[in-house]
C-alpha cells in the first residue's frame, strides 16, 4: 500500500512550529502510512519551483499552516493556498488548515469554508499545553490519512506499451485509492518511436489492497488526444465515446490507442455504471476484455 503523501505549506517565519507539527506526525511516518514534504527537502541544484509544483500537485493532503505571516506571504497565499483550494475542490487532494497563530483567516472565504485544526480552530500558540494542541492536530491528520487509505480493491497504475517502452508518464492522481473513486487521469507521453495516428497497446493492471489481481471490475475509460482501437472481436468504438471494460482474471485491461497528440489523457473511472456494473462486477470475469456495448 502506497503511503499517503502530505505537502506542508508554511511561512518560514513559522519554521519552528512546522518542525513541532512534523514531530507529532512521526508515528504516521514510521509506519509508512504517510510521507511529509516541505521546501527544506529540496536538494541543492534542484529547480525549487518545479519540485514544489510537482510535490504540491501530487499530494494527497495539503497542510496549510496558517498564521499572519502565511497570509502576508505572496507565495503562500497566492500560489500554495490557491492551488490547494483548486485541488481540494476538484477532489484531487484534501486541503487541511492548521491554525498556528491568531490571524484573520476566517475572512478568507476559501479557508473559512474548511474544517480547521486544532479543535475549534483555536490557534496552537493559544493552548496552555502546546503538545496537547499538536496532538489534536496529529489525530486530525491521522483521521484524514485513514479516510484516504484503500479499504477495498485498488487501482494501481502499471502501464505497459508496445512496440516500445513508455518514455515518460505523469500522473495527475496516482491510481491507488479504493473503488469506487472519482475519475483519475493518466497523462501518457508517447514513446519517441511512436507515429501519431498509428496504434499502441496499453495494459492497465488492477489489484486489490492485498496486492492480488482484482478480476471482474467494471472500468470506464475516456481518451483525450487520441482514439480507441478495436478490441478482440469487438469493432472500434465511435471517436470521442467512452468505453467500458471488465478486468480479466489477472486484473488486466488491454486497450489499443491511436494517439493524435504527443500527450494523451487516459481518464480511468471505476464507479457504478448502472445496469452494466450490476450485471458484470458481481459475476465471473469475461474471457476477453470487451468494450461494453449496448446489451
Amino acid at each position: 500500500m502506497e503511503p499517503v503523501s502530505i505537502f506542508v505549506a508554511y511561512s518560514h517565519q513559522d519554521e519552528a512550529l512546522r518542525d513541532e507539527v512534523e514531530t507529532h506526525l512521526a508515528l504516521l511516518k514510521r509506519s509508512n502510512r504517510a510521507t511529509v514534504f516541505y521546501d527544506r527537502r529540496i536538494l541543492p541544484g534542484q529547480d525549487w519551483t518545479a519540485v514544489l509544483d510537482e510535490q504540491l500537485y501530487d499530494a494527497d493532503i495539503i497542510l496549510l499552516l496558517v498564521s499572519p505571516d502565511f497570509l502576508a506571504s505572496d507565495y503562500c497565499y497566492g500560489v500554495e493556498l490557491q492551488t490547494a483550494i483548486e485541488l481540494h475542490d476538484a477532489g484531487q487532494a484534501v486541503a487541511l488548515p492548521v491554525i498556528l497563530r491568531p490571524c484573520e483567516w476566517q475572512e478568507e472565504r476559501s479557508l473559512a469554508s474548511l474544517q480547521a485544526l486544532p479543535r475549534d480552530a483555536k490557534p496552537v500558540t493559544q493552548w496552555s499545553n502546546r503538545d496537547e494542541a499538536l496532538l489534536d492536530v496529529a489525530r486530525g491528520v491521522r483521521q484524514v490519512v485513514e479516510s484516504l487509505e484503500p479499504k477495498g480493491p485498488a487501482l494501481h497504475s502499471i502501464m505497459e506499451w508496445s512496440p516500445s517502452a513508455l518514455v515518460g508518464a505523469r500522473y495527475n492522481r496516482l491510481l491507488s485509492g479504493p473503488l469506487p473513486r472519482a475519475p483519475s487521469s493518466i497523462i501518457l507521453v508517447m514513446p519517441d518511436q511512436a507515429i501519431l495516428g498509428e496504434s499502441l497497446t496499453a495494459a492497465i493492471v488492477l489489484t486489490g489492497a492485498d496486492g492480488q489481481p482484482a478480476a471482474g471490475v467494471a472500468v470506464k475509460l475516456e481518451l483525450i488526444g487520441g482514439r480507441f482501437g478495436a478490441a478482440i472481436g469487438v469493432p472500434e468504438p465511435p471517436p470521442g465515446q467512452p468505453v467500458y471494460v471488465i478486468s480479466g482474471d489477472s486484473g488486466g485491461i488491454l486497450v489499443k490507442i491511436y494517439p493524435d497528440e504527443v500527450e494523451v489523457h487516459l481518464i480511468v473511472e471505476a464507479e457504478g455504471f448502472g445496469q452494466f456494473a450490476g450485471q458484470f462486477v458481481a459475476g465471473p470475469a469475461p474471457q476477453v476484455y470487451p468494450w461494453a456495448a449496448q446489451r
